[in-house]
Order: structure tokens, then sequence, then C-alpha cells
């Protein structure tokens, strides 16, 4: 029995939970303070004597850091000016469209999470998808409405027994029933966060489970959510984990907590199946769980030379090469050859677990950079802060500018540790979008994982000294431009200029950062020529169709009512998942492009 465990452990280990779990934590993140949002509105709505009974109550499955998030956007749905009505009163027509907006993002969110949790549910339980994308996201609307009417019976239930033991114990003056409903409390909400996980491991999978069979994983993911709730307050609680109402601090914590929930969840999925799997009764039902369940193709080590897969064949447009199919079959055959391709390589999830690392390391790669370059060029702070304001919304760009000034405090006393954690950070990040790049071109994961990793220290390193020769390069290049625009440019402002030529250089630098990526994050060498036209594309996506997303972000209030002190944050991870996709759909164009004929 302990060998089959271990062989089933090994095989197991190889649907890549980690990954998973980055990419489910994608969706829960953008969901978790709008939903926190709706869930104190709801309490105050319908609950409005009980609301601080039902905060309380959150202290048994959630940690110190949620519950100030909780405590956060309260506040900001109480004191945002747009949430109370002043802003509505000169505009009423955008303010009834801007709560539309902000309405269907909500329901969106939580859909979106929803279905992120079925697909990587589906993955880790070594499942086969079965549904379309159409099917879904419409099981995915049914499960969300399922789940919001379970989690608010719940609720229900626990205010009114709650209001009907303050009558009898005010009634009778039977003070020990105070106690007796603290017990209640702390088991029937543990109790029901078991029911509630375990229904979502039995109709979220594309193969349905029994109560029976999803009850391990459940009972699993409760109590070791709950233990890391207790580990998480007793190192709070003696000065060994950070918590306050910093945003640097709030923000670390708030992504840690939901990646590791989410790494929890996806953890109960792998113990259903080795339940299942090690069931020594070998009921019928279990035995074709274990029948169904297998390596996933986008997971498995391979030890022989690099396959590529999920090519898209750009020859079916052509009639020369199929002469026997009319245009619109051939068209056809391509969307279908495009379609199956983003699903053997995993397209979305991709885009999602990269937007996800990056979130998680892009303050320290450009605290590690600036850092970096500051000591060989102490101008260059300035300036590569410059080409960040370019590319980001001005609410992120605030937020990473806050952030950094909070780092740097940590900095005066631990410089040397601060600079060895951004380095580690910095390559973490390269490290998940080499590995993402290089799946999204149709590779599996690295036969070697040590030669990723040197390899993105490697590139991380080269990115920092590159970065310090272009701001060489950029200093000498100004001056020049400088004494350029005096002599031949007349009447134009050299502000103008000066601008103009920071945008042209800084899209040089894109273009070459961009293409080194495509070069070397796949698994078997692309040439520079292979990569142009995917560099092309990213190039032009972000300078063009991202400039005008951005002057929109810049003037929506949606993610400021929604998010609050934390938009800046939100914000730049939904820049990061547009960077994510640019990235892979260029990519994906190189595939098509770089074939031989």
């Amino acid at each position: 029995m302990i060998q089959k465990l271990i062989k089933i452990i090994k095989k197991q280990h190889r649907f890549n939970a980690l990954n998973y779990s980055a990419q489910l934590s994608y969706g829960i993140l953008l969901a978790f303070l709008p939903m926190m949002m709706v869930f104190y509105a709801a309490s105050g709505f319908f609950f409005s004597e009980f609301s601080d009974e039902i905060s309380s109550s959150l202290e048994i499955i959630l940690p110190k850091g949620m519950l100030e998030f909780f405590s956060t956007s309260s506040a900001t749905l109480e004191n945002t000016d747009f949430m109370n009505g002043t802003w509505a009163e000169g505009n009423p027509f955008l303010y009834t469209w801007s709560l539309i907006l902000i309405a269907f993002f909500i329901v969106y969110a939580a859909i979106r999470s929803v279905r992120a949790f079925m697909v990587t549910s589906t993955r880790v339980s070594g499942f086969k998808e079965k549904r379309n994308f159409f099917k879904l996201w419409q099981e995915a609307f049914y499960n969300a409405i399922v789940l919001a009417v379970l989690v608010f019976s719940v609720i229900y239930f626990y205010v009114v027994t709650q209001r009907q033991l303050s009558l009898i114990a005010e009634a009778a003056s039977l003070n020990f029933l105070y106690r007796i409903w603290t017990v209640f409390s702390y088991f029937y909400l543990i109790s029901m966060l078991v029911v509630i996980v375990t229904w979502c491991y039995c109709v979220f999978p594309t193969i349905r489970l029994k109560f029976r069979q999803a009850l391990p994983g459940g009972i699993f993911a409760v109590g070791t959510w709950l233990i890391v709730i207790h580990l998480v307050t007793f190192l709070q609680d003696r000065g060994l984990w950070p918590v306050g109402l910093s945003e640097l601090t709030l923000s670390v914590n708030m992504i840690v907590y939901i990646y590791l929930f989410c790494l929890i969840l996806l953890s109960g999925s792998v113990v259903n199946i080795t339940f299942a799997k090690l069931n020594p009764f070998h009921q019928k039902a279990d035995k074709l769980l274990a029948r169904e369940s297998c390596y996933y193709p986008d997971t498995v080590i391979r030890k022989g030379p690099p396959v590529q897969k999920g090519i898209i064949d750009i020859k079916l447009l052509y009639q020369k090469y199929y002469p026997e199919r009319t245009k619109k079959e051939r068209i056809k055959a391509f969307i279908d050859n495009a379609i199956d391709s983003l699903t053997k390589t995993n397209f979305p999830g991709i885009c999602t677990q990269l937007a996800f690392y990056m979130l998680c390391t892009f303050v320290p790669l450009v605290f590690f950079l600036i850092e970096f370059v500051s000591r060989f060029y102490i101008d260059s702070q300035e300036s590569l802060l410059q080409a960040l304001h370019i590319y980001l919304p001005n609410s992120s760009y605030e937020y990473l500018v806050s952030e950094m000034s909070e780092m740097v405090k940590y900095v005066e006393h631990n410089q040397a540790f601060m600079g060895f954690s951004a380095l580690v950070m910095a390559s973490i990040s390269m490290y998940s979008i080499l590995a993402g790049i290089n799946q999204t071109y149709g590779f599996d994961r690295y036969r070697y994982r040590r030669a990723l990793w040197f390899r993105s220290m490697f590139f991380t390193l080269f990115l920092a000294m590159g970065t310090t020769v272009l701001m060489v390069l950029y200093s000498i290049s100004e001056s020049v431009r400088s004494w350029i625009h005096s002599l031949l440019i007349i009447g134009l402002p050299d502000a103008f200029s000066a601008r103009l030529f920071a945008i042209l250089f800084s899209e040089f630098v894109l273009f070459l950062f961009i293409m080194a990526i495509y070069v070397a994050a796949p698994e078997k060498p692309y040439r520079i020529r292979q990569v142009l036209p995917g560099t092309i594309f990213a190039v032009l996506a972000i300078s063009i169709v991202f400039r005008i997303y951005m002057f929109f972000l810049n003037r929506s209030i949606t993610y400021i009512a929604l998010y609050g002190t934390q938009s800046g944050l939100f914000i730049l991870l939904v820049v990061l998942f547009f960077f994510s996709c640019v990235l892979n759909i260029g990519a994906k164009i190189n595939v098509i492009f770089g074939q031989k004929r």
C-alpha cells in the first residue's frame, strides 16, 4: 500500500499543481475584493443587526490579513463619493451606466473565478477536458449561482440561530448559552465550509464525483487551511510574519494567502484521486475515477528530444495546398486548427499564470534593476521610472512608486539581503516568462529545470547589464538630440522633442527585450528572423492598442470604486495580463511563420 501511494504521488506531482494554483489565483484575486464588498453590502442590508457578529465570525476561517482587507473594502464602500451618490447628482446618466458596468464586472469576476476552478481542478485531477468553451462558461454561470445561494443560506441559518439563542438567553438569563453559541459557531462554520468545498469537488471537474468520493479532499482542504491560519497567527503574534495596514503589507499578505488557498484547494483534488486509487474495496465508481485520471499531455516530463505540438498550419489558407476545398472550408479548418492549438498548449491558463507570477515579482524586478543600474549610472533611477510611466497607467505607476519608497526603508538596514532577495525574485519572474513562452511555442516543460534556472538568472543579469549600457547610450543620445534640436527644429518646444525621443528609444528597447525573450524562451532554439513577425506584432500591440486601452484606464473610475486604495495593484494585474496575452500571441505568430517550408 505504501509503495503504491509513493508511486501515485510521484505520478501526481507531474500535474504541475503550483502553476495551476497561479492560474486559479489570478481569477480569485480579481474577484476577492469585489466579493468582499458585495458580502459587506449584503450583510448590512439583510442582516444589519448582526453585521458585526458576521464579521467577527470570519476570524475562524480567515487570517488577520484577510480581515484587514474586509475592513478596508467596507470603508471604501462607505467613504467613496462615487458609491454614496455625491458624484451622481451632477452626472446621473454616467452614474447609472457606471453602476451597470461595475455590476457586470463583479458578476464576470465571480463567474470567471468559478470557471478557473473548474478548469484547474480538472487538469490537476488528470482528467481530459470534455467541455467546450461555451459549455464551460454556461456551467460556471450556473455553479456560481448555486455557490452564492449556498453561502447565503449558510449565513441566513447562522443569523437566525444566533437570534433565537440570544432571545432565549435574555428571557431565561442563561448565560451559558453564549458559550454554547461560540462552540456551535466554530463547528458550524467549519462543517459548512467542508460541505461547500466538497460540493465544488463534486460538480466542478469534467468527471462528476460522488459526495463520498469528494469528501476526503474537502476535509483535507479545510483542515489544512485551518492549520495554515493558526500557523500564520502564531507567526504574526511573534513578529515573524508582516501584519499591518501599509499598502505593501496588505498586498503581499493578500497575494500569499490567496495563492496558498488555491494551492490547498487543488491539492484536495489530488487527494480525492489518490483515495480513489487506493480504495481497498475497489468499488465500480472508484475504478472509473481512477481509470479516467491519467497524465495530462502538457505536463509530461520528456526524456527524448523536444517535440513541438500545437502547430498552426498556415497552409490551410492557401488553395494550392488544398485545391479540393472551398475558401469557406479552408478558413473553417484554419480556425479549428488554431482553437485546437490554443487548447493543447493551454493558452488562457498560461496567460493568467504569467500575469500572476509577474505581479508577484514585478516590484522586486524593478527594484533590482534600479538598484543594480544606479550603482553604475547614478542618474538612471529617474530615467527608468520615466520609461515605466510611459507604459503604466497613472494609478499603477503611483502604486509602484509608493511600494518602491516603502521597500527603500528596509534596504537601509538590509542592503545585502534585499539585493539578493530582489535578484531571486527577478530570476523567478524570468523563469515564469521563459517557461510560459516555451509552452506556448508548443514544447513541454524543460527536461532539466536547473538549465532553465541558470538561463533565467543569466537572462536577469544580462537584462540588468544591458539596461545599464542602454542608460548610458540614452544619456549620450539625449545630449545629441538636444544639440540637433537646437540646430534644426525651430518653433517646437524642447520638451516635445525630448518626450518623442524618449518614446522612440523605449520602443527600441522594448523591441530588443521581446525579441530576446522569443529567442531565449523555447527549448528548441529559434533564429532571429523566425521571431521577427511575433516581435513586430507585440511591439505594435503594446504601442498602439495598449495606449488606447491605457487612455480609458486613466479615466475610468470602475477600478477605483471596486478596489479603493488597492486599485493601482489590480490595474497593474490587468495590465500584466494584457502584456502576457500579447507575448503569447506573438509566440503563436512565430510558430505560424517560423515553420520550415
